[in-house]
């Protein structure tokens, strides 16, 4: 997925996987230049052009602004079509990002889950167990029918296995929390080999060795 790229990004958001991991693996996919800000919450909240994060601010050679944008999607898609990551079937893109989008739902299901509160809390959970359950079924399934090669869509890495793979790191980081392991547990990436095969195919990448890189010296430090 490398492209060549003449700006440089900075990426604004919170220190864990998150809304912006997917982002994380495209810039380095593309083999773009960027750092990652932690801005102070809620202190840099105003600063922020729709008040939350994340935020992609993208620069020149010179280091002057040329775009600021928010929304974690459309940042995303920013980055794919301004790369010519998108493919030029439309209906193939459609199908990539229906697949990227349920991931995206499930997140807010999961968020909304592990914060629910009073009598209404068995309800959102169990919606949230729904979806988790279809979203497996969905994205097997579809791994299968490719082949069960590792990818979603054809023989190399795409933005549906990129946004996958984020997705199984996050519901990692959340499963340690006490309030949201059960929540997380229904979504276990090592119960199910499709999902194994994808995570191991996207750490083997050559193009995200920078990504995982990154990942190894947060984790030494």
């Amino acid at each position: 997925m490398a492209s060549i790229v003449s700006t440089s990004y900075n990426l604004r958001y919170f220190n864990f996987p998150g809304l912006a991991e997917t982002i994380r693996l495209l810039l380095c996919s593309i083999g773009a230049q960027w750092t990652e800000e932690h801005p102070e919450w809620p202190e840099k909240k105003g600063e922020q052009p729709f008040g939350h994060l994340p935020v992609l601010v993208e620069k020149d050679s010179g280091g002057q602004v040329l775009f600021t944008l928010s929304e974690s999607l459309v940042i995303e898609r920013y980055l794919l079509r301004k790369h010519s990551l998108v493919p030029s079937d439309p209906e193939l893109a459609a199908r990539q990002e229906q697949l990227r989008d349920q991931l995206y739902d499930a997140m807010v299901a999961m968020s909304y889950a592990m914060h629910a509160g009073g009598e209404s809390a068995h309800i959102v959970v169990r919606r949230c167990t729904e979806i988790l359950e279809n979203l497996g079924q969905v994205h097997g399934k579809a791994l299968r029918d490719n082949g069960s090669n590792g990818h979603l869509f054809g023989d190399k890495t795409t933005y549906p296995d990129l946004a996958l793979y984020a997705f199984i790191r996050h519901i990692r980081a959340e499963s340690a929390k006490e309030e949201s392991a059960e929540i997380a547990a229904h979504f276990d990436s090592e119960a199910a080999p499709e999902f194994k095969k994808l995570v191991a195919v996207v750490e083997a990448d050559p193009a995200l060795q920078s990504y995982f890189e990154i990942q190894e010296k947060i984790g030494k430090s």
